[in-house]
């Protein structure tokens, strides 16, 4: 059985602790580093792990809690999750792959441009900190044009990056401006006027956006947050920014009153 349990990814730790709880039918993690003989910590991590695909529950006991395996079936369950899962991811990097050759076809195409400088980020720690570390860049960049922060932007930004999200809101100062278009979401109803300078039009519910693009002075930043793991693109050209910058101006002024 350890080649079946290592073809469907299951660790050393995780075998055994799954194993054993199919055979004993249940067992708390202490009687289980007892048991095999390993540390609480390895067991507790490789409960974690099984419990995340599906494979074990608890069960509260006065004497603390008791782990249980599911039923066998449930590894073909775990299977077509985890299928499901991995489909859904390529299809992100497949529609990260097209909008980032969208925006670099206008480039290409243009050799008197600047060469375009493009930094690629995955996973969301990888994104929050891009997010953190680049902050200062872009608004020393945009500074030198209008000072506004031009795009549009899924809500769930927001939602998955709420301390970025503060941290940018607490630095953001006069003479700079959000003007954002973004979907209709409670997000966007609680945080209506309670930030200076920043004007949200939300468009509507049949043209929900479910990435988002920033135009950020010399720099475009394409992010995605719907389908793990996250994605984010920054690229540096000024010329192809500009461009962006004088489609969201339009955009903006044909768009009326914010929302």
């Amino acid at each position: 059985m350890r080649t079946l349990f290592a073809t469907l990814g299951f660790a050393d730790r995780e075998r055994d602790v799954f194993q054993k709880l199919s055979e004993v039918a249940g067992a708390s993690p202490n009687e289980l580093a007892r048991i095999l003989s390993i540390p609480r910590a390895s067991v507790y991590s490789a409960l974690a792990a099984l419990e995340k695909r599906g494979l074990v529950y608890t069960e509260k006991q006065r004497k603390g809690v008791r782990y249980l395996p599911q039923n066998p079936a449930a590894l073909i369950t775990m299977v077509e999750r985890e299928q499901a899962a991995a489909m859904q991811a390529h299809a992100a990097r497949v529609i990260a792959a097209e909008q980032l050759a969208a925006l670099l076809k206008p480039i290409a195409e243009n050799p008197q441009q600047p060469h375009p400088r493009v930094a690629v980020f995955e996973g969301q720690a990888s994104v929050e900190q891009m997010l953190i570390d680049r902050l200062s860049s872009w608004r020393a960049s945009f500074r030198q044009y209008d000072s506004t922060w031009w795009g549009y932007q899924d809500h769930d930004l927001i939602e998955k990056y709420g301390r970025w999200f503060r941290i940018a809101a607490a630095q953001h100062q006069a003479p700079e401006q959000v003007k954002l278009l973004s979907n209709q979401s409670p997000t966007e109803k609680l945080l209506k006027g309670r930030i200076g300078r920043r004007e949200m039009r939300l468009v509507p519910p049949q043209m929900a956006f479910s990435s988002t693009i920033w135009v950020l002075g010399d720099y475009l930043i394409t992010i995605l947050t719907r389908q793990e793991p996250h994605h984010a693109f920054e690229i540096w050209n000024p010329a192809l920014a500009q461009n962006l910058r004088t489609v969201f101006q339009m955009l903006w002024q044909l768009s009326g009153k914010p929302s």
